[in-house]
């Protein structure tokens, strides 16, 4: 039998996973149920989806050319990934600065990439 939280694990790796399902054929109903997710789980413990979340958000930013929307996603999602320690956490962190990295390059602004 499943514990409550193994469960409530479950259930948000399939909402993510739904997320991602539609990432690439409807960009748009994947960032509004990512918005609607990651509203309905901020207030809990699961850093693994509000990283994913946050990642998701900032990627679909980042192709639409919001890339100021899409650097908050994503420095958001490196505070919480450098804070966590859910298996995997250290490669999101290394994903989502390496994204941030990318937009501060592309604007000139050399001295944030580094950072």
């Amino acid at each position: 039998m499943l514990s409550q939280s193994s469960l409530a694990g479950e259930i948000n790796d399939i909402k993510i996973e739904e997320i991602l399902s539609i990432l690439s054929d409807n960009p748009d109903l994947a960032s509004q149920k990512a918005v609607n997710y990651l509203e309905s789980i901020k207030q809990t413990d699961n850093l693994y989806s509000i990283v994913k979340c946050n990642f998701i958000l900032g990627y679909l930013h980042d192709n639409k050319g919001d890339y100021g929307k899409a650097i908050l996603y994503y420095l958001e999602g490196s505070r919480i990934a450098g804070e966590a320690d859910y298996e995997g956490s250290k490669k999101d962190l290394i994903s989502l600065l390496k994204n941030s990295g990318v937009i501060f390059k592309k604007f000139g602004h050399y001295d944030l990439a580094l950072r």
